[in-house]
């Protein structure tokens, strides 16, 4: 898992759509999907239910968000404190 991964599971979490992440992510839909195809199958986890019309979280899904909202705030702390000391 890098932070790339977190950053497109947040934007399709956010939007519940693929494509409207892809758009804000400034990426390309299939990127966005390999992303979370990855992200399933390190975690050996299903994160959306899917079906030709709409998308929603699984409990795993959820959890992850919550996380995931936890660690990218950290590392923006981590990066802003460390220019700060440059």
């Amino acid at each position: 898992m890098d932070i790339r991964n977190l950053n497109c599971f947040i934007a399709v979490a956010q939007y519940l759509n693929f494509t409207e992440a892809a758009k804000h992510l400034y990426i390309a839909q299939s990127a966005v999907s390999r992303n979370i195809a990855e992200l399933e199958k390190e975690l050996n986890v299903k994160l959306f239910n899917r079906n030709r019309h709409s998308i929603s979280l699984t409990s795993s899904g959820e959890y992850l968000l919550n996380e995931a909202f936890k660690i990218t705030s950290l590392l923006r702390e981590a990066m802003a404190g460390t220019q700060k000391r440059a």
